[in-house]
């Protein structure tokens, strides 16, 4: 058989026969002939699973190795892909990473999924179908299929949801609602579709009631609207500075001339008859009367909040 678990069974525990019950008749034969003659013809899509599993649960390597092959044989097999076809490639990639830890098979039928028409279409109508009755696992899965930059097709879905339970006068968010939605990158959802990411919490500021739903709605909320902080970059190594030019670079913005103002606060205080930069490390207020004198510039009116660096 190839296998060390029918081995240990038959050689160590001296049984004469195994329990294959939940298994279909027709795969056990399969996965018995190919144990003893090594030969692996074509199967169907309704024997894979049965196959795949015993295939792993017996430990016969080199069928599991198969296996996968078959499979992509499978997914190649469809040239124009149906929803139920692809429904078909991802339920047996969720299974065989939920019972198996096989990630081959994830791969294999997102590739297939991914390069079908309609892709993204297939992840709303599956969210849409099947929202109440996934396991958490399995929604991690749709959102590695959606990737960060199609996060609209896992948003919108869960909106119309929303609004279904809201016309039946339903005013809870599900579990599972929450849990995609706190799993999904809203901030950059945002930034690619603005109209898809406003909708959903005008429909969650409905559906909400409890404080603890508004709570949590806040919370979303403020992740969305939280840029993301980027690591400051490598200071440049010091270079011989350049003779300076006769007149300042009339370019410079507003936050250039703060902190020009602030590394030429002695200067400005010089020249100033009375106190023209007050305020705390915090907070830098510079008068327009010593913008004017040191850049030439008329008109400007400037209030600079410098922020503070705070380690966490």
């Amino acid at each position: 058989f190839n296998s060390p678990v029918i081995d240990h069974m038959t050689t160590t525990l001296h049984l004469t026969s195994v329990d294959m019950e939940e298994f279909s008749e027709e795969a056990v034969r399969y996965f018995v002939d190919a144990a003893y003659s090594g030969e692996t013809p074509l199967i169907s899509r309704d024997m894979f699973r049965d196959i795949n599993k015993m295939s792993h649960v017996f430990k016969v390597t080199w069928l599991v190795t198969r296996c996968s092959e078959l499979f992509t044989g499978i997914a190649k097999e469809i040239e124009e892909p149906t929803y139920q076809d692809l429904v078909f490639l991802f339920d047996e990639a969720a299974f065989a990473l939920a019972k198996l830890k096989s990630r081959e098979i994830v791969r294999i039928a997102f590739d297939e999924i991914r390069s079908a028409n309609g892709g993204e279409d297939f992840i709303s109508r599956y969210i849409k179908e099947n929202l109440h009755s996934l396991s958490y696992q399995q929604l991690d899965l749709i959102l590695e299929l959606a990737g960060p930059t199609n996060l609209q097709y896992v948003v919108q879905p869960v909106t119309q949801y929303l609004e279904d339970s809201l016309s039946k006068e339903v005013k809870e968010v599900s579990d599972n609602c929450k849990y995609l939605l706190n799993k999904s990158d809203l901030y950059l959802c945002q930034q690619d579709t603005p109209i898809i990411t406003e909708k959903i919490f005008d429909v969650l500021e409905q559906v909400c009631s409890s404080p603890e739903n508004l709570k949590w709605v806040f919370q979303l909320h403020r992740k969305v609207m939280k840029k993301p902080v980027q690591k400051p970059s490598a200071k440049p190594s010091a270079k011989p500075s350049a003779k300076p030019s006769a007149k300042p670079n009339a370019k410079l913005d507003a936050e250039t001339s703060v902190k020009t103002v602030t590394s030429c606060s002695k200067t400005v205080t010089n020249a100033a008859s009375r106190t023209d930069i007050t305020g705390s490390a915090s907070e830098l207020w510079v008068s327009t009367a010593h913008l004017n004198r040191i850049f030439g510039k008329r008109n400007v009116n400037l209030r600079k909040k410098v922020p503070t660096a705070t380690l966490r």
